[in-house]
């Protein structure tokens, strides 16, 4: 009997200890699992986050891009000559060469004034049938364009077009009440399939985790998802145990790139952006954008470590609780690594840049010290990668980091925030010219060759410098300034630092408020077009002149073209506005021709960015032959920046403008890298003496010999010249007796608006 009890309390001793064994392997697992789960859900949601900021705006960009080209195309396609006639079979072939030609229109249709479809594009026909009837979700859309004015575009809700597909319509007037024919309406089906492209792109950027995207309307309804299986306009049955979630995603208006979280144990994640109503285009466009993203791959083995926790006995327990733990600590510093340093550099990147710069600042604020970053681009390192790839590249940015880390102190900070930009933060600053002479010292430090694979390379450094608290109280405004600062250092020459001021900040909110009216200065006709006769003494009539753009802005007043001209070419809207510069041009010369019977002549500047575009000198011809016109009544005119481009394209393409008959004037010429080779390489017709050698001519002054010296030199090319700026009967004089073709300046005319201009013209005609 007492061996049985022996034996019995042995069995109770060997169940406790097995208990025993079993928490105590248990409990710290399960802690450590928590904590590792934890963590990895924080660290990755922060680089997700981090990208997915980016990606955020790309994909703002690219749909607030694609439907306002539609809505100008549309605008465009409804002022087609072909609409105004009464041929209705010319209009029927107009639309389908439309549908044909386009990537993006499902339909295409024409309504009648009573509101019959007269024709349309797609194999599922509403010929003949009441738009009303046909667009019924639309009406309220539809009534409105019946309403509007011709240019006028309309977009409708997202609605399930005639292919079936998903998509939006685009209505516009054709005719107004002032101008009725026999058409009213175009309308034109645009697909939603660009989109869903746009969310694959975001699909596929990030390949550690399994996701999805969705588009979802404000009311919460998927409009359109990278899950080709999902039935359009339904719930997603997911969204159906998220919904707090899904609503704090539509309620948050400047959400971007956040991590909303379902539950500690739930297996997925929602990141949500939204903010893509654009008032700009369409009330109707109320779009947000949700990503869900599974976390198996990182927490699956965590999970299945802990379960089997449960049988091990309490050595075995205890071994695999060291090894989990310095698994998982190695785990969580590649992890950590990852998301706080660059990959190429060793650097801090720039999450970790902001959490420093973060600690900077309230180390600043408790010991009452000012703290600096400088922010630094490197100049030409994009010609140097692309010229000999991105490995050489690589180890520039390698070099140039190795450099910057031995400039600074040890309390202080370096970080490659992106691309071939970095940043500097100096702490506890007792003597601000310290930050003077570490910024000279980069500059000297990057202006010294670097010896990479058999290549010397040189490149240089331009800074920018925000100083806290005096350029910001955050680190938001801090960056900002610093950016302000770097973008004066470009614009300065580079190879140079710059410190913050206030009259930056101004500038920048400036040209901020002008990048942005620029788009809306067509349409709204703010732009005005100003003629400068250009005079040849010798002649009784002026027949030339130079087009000058004028800004009215309806707020700001007159803006200087030396102000938007530049920031319409980093926008790319230069070519838009150069087409309307040409186009008033011509509407001049057309009146002028017609009403007066003077053959004029009329010089349009032309912008480097401008010849990108192919059809340039196809569209122009096509302009030039409705009005009737011919190349002898343009010239463009260009600086030497076209030649720096190195472009061969370029001078194919102003040999094409030579053989059109249009002429080719070097503006500004003496005040750049003039050289003899562009007189000889390239079809120059007219030189333009730049005004800064005529300001100051006199008899036997340098000035004078030097414009006598480029008159002997044009001669002999063959080439015309036009002295600009000439004020002073005196500089009249005295280019004349140097045999100036042309003149161009205040003492013959000021520009001219364009009533002035024809009575300036009619004056000099008799």
């Amino acid at each position: 009997m007492k061996f049985l009890n022996f034996k019995k309390d042995n069995d109770k001793l060997s169940i406790y200890l097995s208990l025993i064994s079993v928490l105590v392997a248990f409990v710290p697992m399960t802690i450590l699992y928590l904590a590792v789960e934890r963590e990895a859900r924080e660290t990755l949601s922060d680089v997700l986050s981090q990208e997915l900021e980016s990606k955020s705006f790309l994909i703002k960009r690219d749909i607030e891009r694609f439907y306002l080209q539609r809505m100008t195309d549309v605008r465009n396609l409804s002022q087609a000559d072909v609409l105004e006639t009464n041929d209705l079979s010319a209009i029927e072939q107009y639309i389908k060469e439309i549908s044909k030609n386009s990537l993006f229109y499902v339909d295409v249709e024409i309504v009648s004034l009573d509101g019959i479809i007269l024709s349309n594009t797609s194999e599922y026909s509403d010929k003949g049938t009441s738009i009303f009837d046909s667009y019924g979700t639309s009406i309220s859309i539809i009534q409105g364009a019946f309403k509007g004015k011709q240019g006028d575009v309309l977009m409708s809700p997202l609605t399930k077009l005639d292919s079936g597909e998903l998509g939006v319509i685009l209505v516009t007037p054709i005719t107004d009440d002032s101008n009725i024919k026999v058409i009213k309406l175009l309308l034109v089906e645009i697909s939603l399939l660009p989109i869903i492209d746009l969310l694959n792109e975001i699909k596929s950027t990030e390949k550690t985790v399994n996701r999805e995207v969705f588009l979802i309307d404000s009311k919460g309804l998927v409009v359109a998802s990278t899950n080709p299986n999902l039935q359009q306009l339904k719930s997603h049955p997911y969204f159906s145990d998220t919904s707090a979630l899904l609503d704090k995603v539509l309620s948050e208006k400047n959400l971007i790139g956040s991590s909303l979280f379902q539950g500690l144990n739930n297996e997925k994640m929602i990141l949500g952006f939204s903010n893509l109503t654009y008032k700009d285009i369409s009330s109707n466009l109320k779009w947000s954008v949700v990503v869900t993203a599974s976390y198996d791959k990182i927490l699956g083995p965590a999970n299945t470590l802990a379960s089997n926790l449960f049988w091990v006995l309490i050595v075995v327990a205890i071994i695999i609780f060291l090894i989990m733990y310095l698994a998982s600590r190695k785990i969580m510093s590649v992890i950590w690594q990852k998301a706080n340093f660059d990959s190429i550099t060793g650097l801090p990147n720039r999450r970790l840049f902001v959490d420093r710069f973060l600690k900077s600042i309230q180390l600043s604020k408790r010991d009452s010290f000012s703290s600096a970053l400088l922010y630094i681009d490197l100049d030409r390192f994009k010609e140097i990668n692309d010229s000999l790839g991105h490995d050489v590249g690589d180890k520039l940015l390698v070099e140039t980091a190795n450099r910057l880390s031995l400039l600074v102190r040890e309390s202080d900070s370096v970080s490659r925030i992106g691309g071939d930009e970095f940043s500097i933060i100096l702490n506890e600053l007792k003597d601000p010219i310290k930050i003077d002479n570490l910024a000279v010292s980069i500059i000297s430090s990057l202006n010294n060759p670097f010896y990479i694979e058999g290549n010397t390379l040189f490149i240089s450094a331009s800074i920018g410098i925000a100083v806290y608290p005096d350029d910001g109280k955050d680190i938001s405004s801090l960056l900002k300034s610093a950016d302000q600062a770097l973008y004066k250092s470009k614009n300065d020459g580079r190879n140079r630092y710059t410190f913050f001021t206030k009259e930056m900040q101004k500038r920048a909110d400036k040209r901020h408020r002008i990048s942005n009216d620029l788009r809306t200065a067509i349409p709204n006709n703010e732009f005005e077009l100003y003629y400068q006769p250009i005079v040849n003494l010798k002649s009784v009539e002026t027949h030339k002149a130079e087009a000058l753009i004028r800004w009215n802005h309806p707020e700001l007043g007159f803006i200087s073209p030396i102000e938007f001209i530049s920031i319409a070419e980093e926008t790319n809207f230069i070519s838009e506005l150069g087409d309307w510069v040409f186009g008033e041009a011509l509407n001049m010369i057309s009146q002028v021709k017609a009403k007066y019977n003077i053959d004029l002549n009329i010089s349009v500047n032309l912008s480097p960015i401008q010849f990108k575009s192919k059809n340039l000198l196809a569209d122009w011809l096509e302009q030039l032959n409705k009005k009737g016109l011919s190349g002898e009544n343009i010239t463009i005119e260009i600086t030497e920046g076209v030649f720096m481009i190195n472009d061969p394209s370029i001078n194919n393409q102003l040999f094409q403008f030579k053989n059109a008959g249009i002429k080719i004037a070097l503006d500004d010429f003496g005040t750049g890298y003039s050289s003899l080779s562009y007189l000889r390489r390239f079809p120059i017709d007219i030189l333009k003496i730049d005004k800064a050698f005529v300001d100051e001519i006199e008899k036997n002054s340098d000035d004078l010999a030097l414009c006598k010296a480029i008159i002997v030199m044009s001669n002999i090319f063959g080439i015309k010249v036009v002295a600009e700026g000439v004020e002073t009967e005196g500089q009249s004089n005295l280019l004349s007796n140097i045999d100036v073709d042309y003149y161009q300046g205040y003492f013959f005319s000021k520009p001219l608006a364009h009533d002035r201009f024809i009575n300036y013209l009619l004056s000099k005609k008799h």
